[in-house]
């Protein structure tokens, strides 16, 4: 069924020129969120690198703080 000044309907009943515009506004919008996802999981594994990097450095602060204690020997009394 054809209404006036609307233009035929593709896929969906949907007005061919009105459906092209909603799908490529959404193809846009689609580009913009792939474009900010790749930039957040890019983020999450730049975060994850350096808190593993942060927990080596503090582990190793640990060992060479109990080093230390052990060669100081026992604390004096006082």
């Amino acid at each position: 069924m054809r209404r006036a000044n609307l233009g035929e309907t593709g896929p969906g009943g949907y007005v061919a020129s009105g459906y092209s515009v909603h799908e490529e506004e959404n193809e846009h919008l689609q580009e913009g969120l792939r474009a900010k996802v790749t930039a957040l999981k890019s983020l999450t594994i730049d975060i994850g690198t350096e808190v593993k990097y942060q927990n080596k450095m503090l582990e190793e602060m640990d060992s060479d703080f109990d080093s230390t204690v052990a060669c100081s020997g026992p604390p004096l009394a006082e």
